[in-house]
């Protein structure tokens, strides 16, 4: 699959619609990229009383009317999480679901969520550590790998690993009933955690520590590390991110031309009305780049 858009927008929480929204206005084709079910934080929350004209309103309600807004517009959902942009003259976007679309500009309006490294992530991402197993599974055709499945679709991945991997070592860490039945996957039960990965040049094992706090290590080529909340420039080479917040001007254009971010992605202060004014304005700033370049 390769469907095409003029403006992609991944997140679907009030920045993400709101810029939605308002590509829609301007009368661009638009996809929003949503995995996990429209701001879950959001519709906890039961009162909001400082949105302009929704006063005393629910997160929930507030969010089920930005959702049917958008819908009404024209805006398209595409319920699969993404898991990398490509950039180059056309940015190309990679999902878990093994697709892949394009677009001309992407606004990233992802939230923001706290991401715990394990130690020896960030010195092996790309000689070892993977985000996507889609994207490099195929890398380690006939090598052992472990998964980190700190998602829900985490067996899924593990499912599609097992099919080119000699053995996939899999550690679930997120609430889950499904059944292997494949011989060459290996879980390993809740009291045995991966605590840190290892290797030289490249990864060569992950430490597994018990309750006991006794610790091995078992001999892997590579780690996939599968969460729901992704660091924000593991999926997009060379985004300028500091502190954990993506660096954009007053127009939301980050670093990369055609991309534009907005919400709480881009730093404090999280609230509603801030997201919605920012991706407002990535979204007219992604229909000026788009006339620009024809």
């Amino acid at each position: 699959m390769n469907e095409q858009f003029e403006i992609a927008i991944i997140g679907g929480g009030p920045a993400g619609l709101s810029a939605a929204m308002t590509a829609r206005v301007r009368n661009k084709k638009v996809a929003v990229f949503e995995a996990y079910g429209f701001a879950e934080k959001l519709r906890k929350s039961h009162l909001i009383s400082n949105y302009p004209g929704m006063p005393k309103a629910s997160g929930k309600e507030i969010m089920d009317t930005f959702v049917e807004q958008a819908k009404d517009m024209g805006a398209e959902f595409v319920m699969e999480k993404v898991q990398a942009v490509y950039p180059g003259e056309t940015l190309m976007i990679s999902t878990t679901q093994g697709n892949f679309y394009s677009a001309q500009s992407v606004i990233i309006a992802t939230g923001t969520a706290p991401v715990s490294l394990y130690p020896g992530e960030e010195a092996y991402l790309g000689r070892g550590v993977s985000y996507c197993a889609t994207c490099d599974g195929m890398i380690y055709r006939d090598q052992e790998v472990a998964v980190f499945g700190l998602a829900a679709d985490a067996p899924h991945e593990v499912e599609f690993l097992a099919e080119v991997c000699k053995t996939v070592h899999y550690f679930p860490l997120y609430p889950s009933t499904h059944e292997f039945t494949r011989e060459n996957i290996k879980v390993y039960p809740k009291e045995q955690v991966p605590k840190e990965i290892c290797g030289d040049e490249q990864v060569s094992g992950v430490v597994v520590a018990d309750k006991s706090a006794e610790s091995r290590t078992i001999s892997v080529s590579g780690v996939f590390i599968l969460r729901e909340a992704t660091r924000l420039d593991s999926f997009l080479h060379g985004l300028t991110v500091e502190e954990g917040s993506i660096i954009t001007d007053l127009q939301q254009k980050t670093n990369i031309p055609g991309v534009f971010a907005a919400g709480d992605c881009t730093g404090k202060p999280w609230q509603l009305p801030r997201a919605v004014g920012e991706g407002n304005v990535a979204a007219l700033s992604a229909v000026d780049w788009l006339s620009q370049k024809k």
